[in-house]
């Protein structure tokens, strides 16, 4: 009897304190510097445009965005693979120009809404803090039809109208992953 007793007092003893546990909620805390919404349920939250600005390290006429299309034309590998061909312009993709190399991994791992308004912000604030000449790789274009890319892509609803009104990029060029040809898009003809 007695031993019943000790077991059942240790089991509910566990339990009380697994649950006190479980059941405290989260202060708002930065993990990482990472905000966490409080509650039982603790969520991500995705940094302002003020506080991702101060996340990265953008050069002048160093940016270069890029954007796919369907059939995978205009891709990070082949924006990095032009900026190679140009050694000493040192032109950098979004990925590159984190002060924390680390600092964009939780949420490329939180759940899909949580890391596309991620990479929205980011995106924007890439642009917001460009300068000078910038690149865009993209799936080719037809003919004269130069602002023909993905109406949904990052790059329309955020990083094109957001470099179009920052007054200190001076011209942005678009680039044809497939031979490398180029076409202004902003700035004089």
């Amino acid at each position: 009897m007695l031993a019943i007793q000790a077991f059942l007092s240790a089991f509910f003893s566990f339990l009380i304190f697994s649950a006190g546990i479980h059941a405290a909620p989260i202060s708002n805390v930065e993990a990482g510097n990472i905000p966490v919404r409080s509650g039982s349920a603790a969520k991500v939250v995705v940094p302002t445009l003020a506080q991702m600005r101060t996340k990265l390290d953008v050069r002048p006429n160093t940016s270069l965005f890029y954007s796919s299309d369907l059939d995978g034309k205009g891709t990070c590998d082949q924006a990095k693979a032009w900026a190679a061909k140009h050694p000493g312009k040192n032109y950098k993709v979004l990925e590159q120009l984190w002060k924390d190399p680390n600092y964009p991994h939780p949420f490329e791992k939180s759940d899909p809404a949580i890391r596309k308004e991620f990479f929205d912000v980011a995106s924007k604030a890439m642009a917001e803090l460009s300068e000078g000449t910038v690149h865009v790789v993209l799936c080719p274009w037809d003919g004269s039809k130069t602002k023909d890319w993905y109406k949904e892509s990052v790059w329309n609803r955020m990083e094109w109208p957001t470099l179009q009104d920052n007054k200190k990029v001076k011209t942005v060029i678009r680039v044809n992953p497939d031979n490398d040809a180029e076409v202004k898009i902003l700035g004089n003809k």
